[in-house]
């Protein structure tokens, strides 16, 4: 059975996610105007996909096309039996979404931010301006990790209240660092900013 659409309606992140969550093997098919494009899930892994138009560097690439298409037509089919398809996407469907999203708010520098997040279990994650427009779309295990975020808590609370593994918390936190979603400061920097006494409102002229 097949699903039909467009892309004005269902977005290429929402197809990825439906796939992923669901863990079906199947493909996408996406048109836009001459171009074209399959793409290849296993049991849920983004394995493979075949671009034909689009001007990609690497299959990561096209994928970020995709992404930022709003217009074009989509078919999405089950498949029973995966053909023998060396995979050619290694990139996790998580970090794909975190990147195409950046790429689709110009806004912000393209530099990434080189942050260990192992090394600063006690800093404080805040998001950074405007960023949580940006997360609208990403699977749930990285939501649960977005709602532990309050602009108070260390890097350790976050990944012990997301309820997922050390390790799966550490690594989405890492990304969402490097795309520039997340920024984690030193406690005494939040504690001095804090402090930082608020502007008092001018008195009103006298006379008034």
């Amino acid at each position: 059975m097949s699903v039909k659409g467009s892309l004005k309606d269902v977005s290429f992140i929402e197809l990825m996610q439906l796939m992923h969550l669901s863990k079906k093997t199947g493909r996408i098919e996406v048109t836009f105007e001459k171009k074209w494009a399959m793409v290849i899930f296993k049991e849920g892994v983004l394995w493979h996909i075949e671009p034909r138009g689009f001007h990609a560097t690497s299959p990561e690439d096209a994928i970020y096309h995709l992404i930022e298409l709003t217009d074009g037509s989509f078919v999405l089919q089950r498949i029973q039996v995966l053909p023998m398809l060396e995979r050619s996407v290694n990139t996790s469907i998580e970090s794909l979404i975190l990147e195409g999203s950046r790429r689709l708010d110009n806004s912000e520098s393209d530099a990434p931010v080189e942050v260990s997040a192992e090394a600063q279990v006690a800093y404080v994650l805040k998001f950074k301006p405007g960023a949580e427009a940006k997360v609208r779309y990403v699977p749930q295990n990285v939501k649960k990790v977005l709602q532990a975020i309050d602009g108070k808590r260390s890097l350790d609370e976050v990944v012990k209240l997301s309820q997922l593994e050390a390790a799966q918390a550490t690594q989405i936190i890492k990304e969402l660092l490097t795309h520039n979603i997340l920024e984690a400061l030193d406690p005494a920097q939040v504690q001095a900013q804090a402090q930082e006494p608020t502007p008092e409102a001018a008195p009103p002229p006298e006379g008034t």
